[in-house]
């Protein structure tokens, strides 16, 4: 039956009985309007948590550098647990049997990942290379007899590239299971910094002068812990005559070595300009 301006919608069952859906629905509604208040809070409020998390956490893996594909894992992680406390909450409000339902469906993934055990068995630890960061795209890798360059990090499978152009394709579980060497701009080097400070006017610093600089020091090297490795932490020590030197010593991955020497002394020549002094940092 279709009337001017609205769409009514009839249901037919096997008794022959007409229902009007509209009219179900708003009786139900009618009948748990608590119930579908409450719930309607918690769908709100989860849709909001996901937006603002996603936001939140975008900005942190920026931060750390986490790759698009990593990114993607922990968010869909971090979507997937809030929709489940969603539905969970939801569900209870109605007194719908969910953990009967989810015993059922843990059941049937079991049984699936007996008969798919092979790709389940990839699949994590694809998201365990990604996740620990263990090869990256362009990082030359030897497993087992296999050597090449790493040119993409799927699901299942990691795809290398040799001398020779030709593709190799390994199942990830391979990599978790094999010792890996690995060429990387990832990996950590051993960096010795020397920094000195001196006064523009040719003046010695004096005492309190040069316990505020060590602490200026102390405070860069620590925010600077995206480019230096804390474990282990870095090493530094402290000379006062005739002029003032810290040496550092620190790993730091070898694709960071020339962001951090300018990054120091960017901050450092930020830090110490009430001082009127000159910073120098160089290699030893």
């Amino acid at each position: 039956m279709v009337e001017y301006g609205q769409i009514s919608v009839v249901l037919k069952f096997g008794g022959g009985k007409l229902y009007n859906l509209g009219e179900i629905v708003k009786e139900f509604i009618i009948q748990n309007v608590h119930k579908v208040l409450i719930s309607s809070i918690i769908i709100l409020v989860g849709m909001f948590l996901i937006k603002k998390l996603n936001k939140i956490f975008s900005i942190f893996c920026r931060n750390i550098k986490v790759t698009s594909s990593e990114f993607n894992v922990f968010n869909w992680g971090i979507k997937t647990l809030i929709y489940f406390a969603m539905f969970s909450l939801v569900s209870s409000q109605f007194e719908l049997k969910i953990w009967s339902t989810i015993a059922s469906i843990s059941a049937s993934v079991v049984a699936l990942s007996v008969v798919f055990k092979d790709n389940v068995s990839n699949f994590i630890s694809g998201m365990s290379i990604l996740i620990n960061k263990l090869i990256h795209i362009n990082d030359i890798v030897q497993i087992g007899s296999v050597k090449g360059k790493v040119v993409k990090i799927g699901s299942l499978c990691t795809y290398l590239i040799t001398e020779d152009k030709r593709t190799i394709i390994i199942p990830n579980s391979k990599i978790i299971s094999e010792v890996v060497i690995r060429e990387s701009e990832w990996d950590l080097t051993t960096v010795s910094l020397m920094i000195k400070v001196k006064k523009i006017d040719s003046q010695e610093i004096n005492r309190n002068e040069s316990k505020m600089i060590k602490l200026k020091i102390n405070k860069v090297i620590s925010i600077k812990e995206k480019y230096i490795s804390d474990d282990p932490p870095p090493i530094m020590s402290f000379e006062l005559e005739p002029e003032f030197v810290c040496a550092i010593g620190a790993y730091v991955q070898k694709n960071e070595i020339d962001k951090l020497q300018s990054s120091i002394y960017s901050l450092l020549t930020k830090e110490l300009e009430k001082y009127r002094v000159e910073v120098a940092i160089d290699d030893k």
